[in-house]
């Protein structure tokens, strides 16, 4: 039951990417809205939408999602599904590497096969390699579908495959703090197995709004900001670290406005203008083929008194 093809649409794919490069420091998470369809050559995940969440714990090399979040995201689908006259549902999550290889970690492969175990067959996870440099010291953006599948080899700390299957009872260590205990029957490891990405247009009308979730992210930036402040403050009691904390918070929504509001309100002009030139000249061939038909017309008749 694994998914043969993964095809995103330009304008989830934008919006992935925005929430993506926002935060240079710690992993950012959100869940994929779309559909798969069976076909003769295997199943396609088509995504056209995407629900950006909040993180409830900030970290380096991890991200999680709360039970209430999904549910919303769920609602979220429904709500696209009402809107679009078409099904959509979770098909997916996606989360970003900042400085660090595209390739999923232990735990990346174990989540992922987690949610194909309890929550569909078919679930998929993309990962946006971020804030990341090539050899020539060039920025650059890395992409990678996964799913996980079953090894019956043990897998190595280096993440290489080699050896026999692992004895019943023995753990798989996924990260530092972090292991899967194997069942009596001896579960078996767990590797990646990447799936062909692309981009497409948008495949269908009417188009999902995905403007409405980069803009939404700017208001969950400002409340993980917010948390962060308030938690921070309820630790530390004394006057001067409330007042350093207070500092911190205003430097980072000053940075928010810097890295986040102004760029999407330029997007958003830019866009405007984009859509008023193609507007301008649709109505310009509009104006040309209702002449064109106005002197078919008169051609028309001409010809018939001529012929009368």
């Amino acid at each position: 039951m694994l998914v043969g093809e993964v095809k995103v649409s330009s304008a989830a794919y934008m919006a992935m990417l925005t929430h993506a490069l926002t935060s240079e420091k710690e992993e950012v998470m959100g869940l994929l809205l779309g559909d798969v369809e069976e076909r003769s050559s295997g199943a396609i995940a088509i995504i056209w939408g995407v629900s950006v969440l909040s993180r409830s714990d900030k970290r380096k090399d991890r991200v999680e999602i709360s039970p209430e979040q999904s549910s919303a995201a769920t609602v979220q689908a429904e709500k696209m599904t009402e809107a679009l006259g078409r099904r959509t549902r979770v098909v997916g999550w996606y989360h970003s590497h900042p400085h660090i290889t595209v390739l999923p970690s232990h735990v990346d492969i174990a989540t992922q096969y987690n949610y194909q175990q309890y929550m569909d067959p078919h679930f998929i996870g993309l990962i946006f390699s971020v804030f990341n440099n090539d050899s020539s010291m060039k920025g650059r953006i890395q992409v990678i579908a996964f799913q996980s599948i079953e090894s019956t080899n043990s897998i190595t700390a280096s993440g290489s495959i080699t050896g026999s299957p692992l004895p019943p009872g023995s753990p798989i260590l996924v990260d530092d703090d972090i292991s899967i205990p194997l069942s009596s029957s001896s579960r078996p490891t767990l590797e990646r197995l990447e799936i062909p990405f692309s981009i497409i247009p948008q495949p269908f009308t009417p188009a999902p709004n995905n403007l409405e979730s980069i803009v939404h992210l700017q208001t969950i930036l400002q409340q993980e900001e917010q948390h962060s402040f308030l938690e921070a403050n309820k630790s530390s009691p004394h006057p001067l670290s409330q007042l350093y904390n207070s500092g911190v918070y205003q430097k980072s929504m000053c940075r928010l406005l810097e890295y986040g509001c102004s760029p999407l309100l330029a997007t958003m002009q830019d866009m405007l203008d984009s859509n008023n030139a193609t507007l301008k000249k649709l109505q310009e061939t509009k104006e040309r083929l209702l002449l064109r038909s106005g002197e078919s017309v008169k051609k028309e008749d001409k010809t018939r008194r001529t012929k009368s």
